[in-house]
């Protein structure tokens, strides 16, 4: 499709059966989504072409912007899903990440983890100083700590920020032992902007990736969520169902150092027990300040890690993968100023 998506417009993407390698047994997909040369504020609602659109959304964006966010969504019967966008045209890019099956006796399973600073250029937190600048030859090898991430793990998840940037420019992550940088992006960015995204890479057999930065300079910082294996917990879809909106008279805005605690079992979909993470697209909107936003697990002390970052007035959303408490919840804190915040289900990865 040439054409940008326009106003209340549906497209119809044929995702298993050849595109981006997604075979036709596929239940599910992972998508980095971007929207770029937007006409108007608005917001993308990704979802399963077998099913009405769901009171949800993806990306929140407004004229000009070129914004990415990743998507975990269930694929119909047929390996189809819809694209929806609310106002105005944009131009939409989906880039393949992998993909789920209802086998379980193969591929590689999912290991949750507390939210783990693992990279942080600012103050040289992964051994790496100073920003990452643009261009292949500046290209940075990063070697995932084997106390965070096991040898036999076969992919990452990390929520990957950049902050600082310099120029307009993309960052892509890819394993260190590609043939070649991918054509896809996972963060697209303008200076000075801060701009988060959860991205799953795949592992070199050394336990390596690289990070790439098209133009400029700036700061990244990496976060570990989890990581793949031979054993660990399976992906189960729903249809995205909105957990929570603060809006609607659930306790208003998140205040500054505040903390919510959200039950994410037995809603949406979610069965009431044995949910070990959840997958959650968390946006927040009207925020009357520079901030940022974290997710964790009930049970924990709150970690050194971000989902979303975000200034005065903007809506960001991002997607989330998140260990659960025993007591079905996770916490959701705001570190300065007050936001709204709105959390819709994606799925969970358990038995």
């Amino acid at each position: 499709m040439i054409a940008q998506l326009g106003q209340a417009q549906n497209l119809t993407l044929q995702v298993s059966g050849g595109a981006g390698g997604v075979p036709a047994g596929a239940t599910a997909v992972v998508l980095n989504v971007t929207v770029t040369q937007a006409t108007a504020f608005s917001h993308l609602t990704v979802y399963p072409a077998d099913t009405s659109r769901p009171l949800a959304s993806n990306i929140n964006f407004v004229s000009g912007d070129t914004r990415p966010n990743a998507v975990t969504v269930r694929l119909s019967p047929d390996g189809k899903i819809k694209l929806y966008n609310h106002a105005g045209a944009t131009h939409v890019i989906a880039d393949v990440a992998g993909w789920y099956d209802s086998n379980a006796s193969g591929g590689n399973r999912y290991n949750p983890k507390d939210p783990t600073r693992i990279l942080d250029t600012r103050n040289g937190t992964g051994s790496v100083s100073g920003p990452l600048a643009g261009g292949e030859a500046n290209t940075l090898t990063f070697q995932m700590p084997g106390a965070v991430v096991p040898a036999e793990a076969t992919a990452v998840v990390l929520n990957a920020t950049v902050t600082q940037p310099t120029a307009s420019s993309f960052l892509t992550l890819y394993p260190a032992d590609a043939s070649s940088r991918p054509t896809a992006s996972n963060l697209n960015f303008v200076a000075g902007q801060t701009v988060p995204n959860l991205v799953t890479v795949k592992l070199s057999p050394l336990g390596q990736i690289k990070i790439y930065n098209h133009l400029g300079s700036t700061h990244v910082i990496l976060d570990v969520a989890g990581w793949y294996g031979a054993t660990g917990q399976l992906f189960h879809s729903v249809t995205p169902w909105r957990l929570l909106d603060t809006r609607n008279g659930t306790g208003g805005p998140l205040g500054a150092m505040s903390e919510l605690s959200l039950t994410v079992t037995g809603v949406g979909g979610l069965p009431a027990s044995n949910v070990p993470a959840v997958v959650v697209n968390a946006t927040v909107t009207l925020p009357s300040a520079a901030s940022f936003l974290t997710l964790f697990p009930s049970d924990t002390s709150r970690p050194n890690a971000s989902n979303l970052n975000y200034v005065a007035g903007l809506t960001v959303a991002n997607l989330a993968i998140t260990k659960v408490g025993p007591d079905g919840k996770i916490k959701i804190y705001n570190h300065l100023g007050s936001t709204h915040v709105i959390v819709d289900a994606a799925g969970w990865f358990g038995p």
